[in-house]
C-alpha cells in the first residue's frame, strides 16, 4: 500500500512540475528582487504596536515609488 502512495505521489508531483520559458525566469526573477526589496525597506518599521493594515501601506507606498507611482501588473 505504501509503495503505491508513494508511486502514485511521485507521478503527481511530476505533473505540477513545468519548464519555465526566458521570459517566465526573468519575470519571477523582477518579483524575487522586488519582494527582497519590500523586505529590506519595511524591516525596520516592525515594531510592537505597529498593525498589518500600517505595514500593508508601508509596503504599498514603496511599491508606488518603486514603479513610478503606478500600479504596475507582469505582462505575460
Amino acid at each position: 500500500m505504501v509503495q503505491y502512495a508513494r508511486r502514485h505521489i511521485k507521478k503527481i508531483v511530476f505533473i505540477l512540475i513545468t519548464i519555465k520559458s526566458e521570459r517566465e525566469i526573468e519575470l519571477m526573477r523582477h518579483a524575487g528582487m522586488l519582494v527582497s526589496k519590500m523586505h529590506q525597506f519595511i524591516k525596520p518599521y516592525i515594531k510592537e504596536g505597529i498593525t498589518t493594515k500600517e505595514l500593508e501601506q508601508l509596503n504599498l507606498d514603496m511599491y508606488y515609488e518603486l514603479n513610478n507611482g503606478c500600479l504596475k501588473r507582469f505582462d505575460r
